[in-house]
């Protein structure tokens, strides 16, 4: 087993949710079980994913949302049922929203360029995704991101066949259209984020850019997943320790 203190230590060591401003708490959001012994990590805090980690007997949870967003002013209806849930299974919630996109080996921005084999400039697009240079095609691209991320996608290809700057940030970076504006002025021929709106379509068209929207979801798993790879990693020789991915798809 591990010490719940000394696991939450070492997250925020990695993640340093301390050095990132944001509209959640980075960290530890609800404090349970002192001894963990199955780990579990999951996109989104919702009754589903609670639920389920209570099945699965895991005592400290994971998520890239987290159950408290610019603060909780009272504990009633699906926060008193998300607490509830929580308290009777005496569950660990530890949250890392904006650290888990931009952190450069465990964030979801950084293994999605390394997924697409392009190269990461480090230099931050939209604050917390990534410019990334990459030799390819825009079939070829859509092509990797419906095999590894998601078949379902929304896409406006306005922009040139041939590729080689491409701007990523998971999520819902490309609701709001200073992005568009920022990757356009740096060059960028393709825009890789999880949804859109259609206030997008004529820009990114009179812009000349391509949009490739992989859903909200299905680009912030991969964060998650690699903490939690590497707490077995530094855990290897602990055998009764349980790691769980919790997969419950939004469709977004």
């Amino acid at each position: 087993m591990i010490n719940r203190n000394e696991l939450v230590t070492l997250l925020d060591s990695w993640l340093e949710p301390s050095k990132i401003k944001d509209y959640t708490f980075n960290g530890l959001q609800f404090e349970g079980k002192n001894s963990v012994t199955h780990i579990g990590c999951t996109v989104d805090v919702s009754l589903d994913t609670l639920t389920k980690a209570a099945e699965l007997g895991v005592d400290f949870l994971i998520t890239h949302h987290g159950l408290i967003w610019g603060g909780i002013q009272k504990i009633t209806s699906f926060d008193k049922n998300r607490i509830q849930v929580l308290c009777d299974h005496n569950i660990n919630l530890y949250c890392s929203h904006l650290p888990l996109d931009i952190h450069k080996t465990l964030g979801n921005n950084a293994l999605l360029i390394e997924l697409l084999n392009a190269k990461n400039t480090e230099e931050v697009f939209f604050d917390v995704g990534y410019y990334a240079e990459i030799n390819t095609t825009y079939h070829q691209l859509k092509k990797i991101i419906q095999e590894h991320i998601s078949e379902k996608i929304v896409e406006m290809n306005f922009g040139p066949n041939k590729i080689d700057k491409i701007a990523i940030c998971s999520g819902g970076a490309t609701l709001d259209l200073k992005a568009l504006f920022e990757a356009s002025d740096k060059g960028v021929q393709t825009i890789l984020s999880g949804e859109t709106n259609s206030l997008y379509y004529h820009y990114a068209k009179e812009l000349k850019m391509n949009i490739i929207c992989a859903g909200h979801y299905a680009t912030e798993i991969f964060g998650v997943k690699a903490v939690s790879r590497e707490i077995h990693k530094k855990y290897i020789t602990q055998k009764d320790i349980i790691y769980t991915f919790i997969d419950i798809p939004t469709g977004f």
